[in-house]
């Protein structure tokens, strides 16, 4: 699996208590859109490859194609 980290700046006229709820509400935004089959560009993710779906790395992770 890779991961993607990206370090979000919020300026400094925010609290921490702030920071965090913004940190939260891009969360909820990331896994919603992701959830909708959709990556950061808007568009939909790409199909799992016929080898991919095959494999037994595919099984363990408890994928499916719908």
């Amino acid at each position: 699996m890779a991961w993607i980290k990206t370090q979000i700046k919020i300026p400094q006229q925010y609290s921490s208590v702030d920071a965090r709820e913004i940190g939260e509400r891009l969360l909820e935004y990331i896994v919603g859109r992701t959830k909708e089959g959709k990556g950061a560009n808007g568009k939909p993710f790409p199909a799992y490859s016929k080898s991919y779906i095959d494999s037994l790395e595919f099984e363990i992770a408890g994928k499916d194609t719908g």
